[in-house]
């Protein structure tokens, strides 16, 4: 298996080929990627959305995520499904999450006066093999 690594346009190609020229497995990571897919936070939960069972993540740098409840890992376990994500998590606690939805804005994203869209997030960590 050969590992082809290219910059392109300030984005990071890398694609893994079998000894047949064929690719097996293609990673891109966009320049313009602000919260990263597959990236790990130490994040602090801010609000507590009851009507959606999830929680908001601040992450930090003013970018914040979703966890829904069936993303939370207690004890590196599901928690029963009859507690809600209020009596999981309170707001302040400081969590360890991935990124599963990256966060890729447009450069009108960033100067809109409107609400930022949130990645996606989970208690479930998986290191990727890039950061073995």
């Amino acid at each position: 298996m050969d590992i082809l690594i290219e910059d392109l346009e300030g984005s990071l190609w890398v694609a893994a080929i079998d000894k047949k020229s064929k690719i097996q497995n293609l990673e891109i990571d966009p320049y313009a990627e602000i919260v990263r897919w597959g990236s790990i936070y130490m994040g602090k939960v801010g609000r507590i959305d009851a009507a959606n069972d999830a929680a908001y993540i601040d992450l930090g740098y003013g970018y914040e995520g979703i966890l829904f409840r069936d993303d939370v890992r207690l004890d590196g376990a599901h928690p029963p499904k009859s507690k809600k994500i209020g009596q999981l998590l309170s707001p302040g606690q400081m969590i360890m999450v991935q990124v599963k939805t990256a966060f890729n804005p447009l450069p009108s994203d960033i100067e809109s006066d409107q609400p930022q869209k949130v990645s996606k997030l989970s208690m479930e960590i998986a290191l990727q093999g890039r950061y073995l």
